[in-house]
């Protein structure tokens, strides 16, 4: 039902990023550090809702992503441990499925 929506703004979005320049190759931004900038979004953002201290209108992204902190390993290891858990428990907890994805 969205599809028809969803294309043509994924379209729009890669196109402009190339455009602007912004978009990084695998070279430059490799799977396993989009992965783990992934798994980080996953888990900073639901605790900045619960404890919105302190706030920036920007983050930035230190490149090269370094995999070997602290703050980028746990959200690794624990994004996919909640969303298994979640999958696991979907029958039982349908808003919590909802809320997480």
């Amino acid at each position: 039902m969205y599809l028809p929506l969803a294309l043509p703004a994924a379209w729009l979005a890669a196109h402009a990023q190339s455009h602007a320049l912004i978009a990084r190759s695998l070279a430059e931004h490799s799977l396993s550090a989009r992965f783990v900038q992934a798994a980080y979004g996953l888990c900073y953002y639901p605790a900045k809702f619960i404890l919105p201290v302190p706030l920036s209108p920007l983050y930035a992204l230190p490149l090269p992503l370094p995999l070997t902190r602290i703050e980028f390993v746990l959200p690794a290891v624990a994004a996919p441990l909640i969303c298994l858990a979640i999958l696991l428990t979907a029958r039982r907890g349908v808003a919590l499925l909802a809320a997480w994805g």
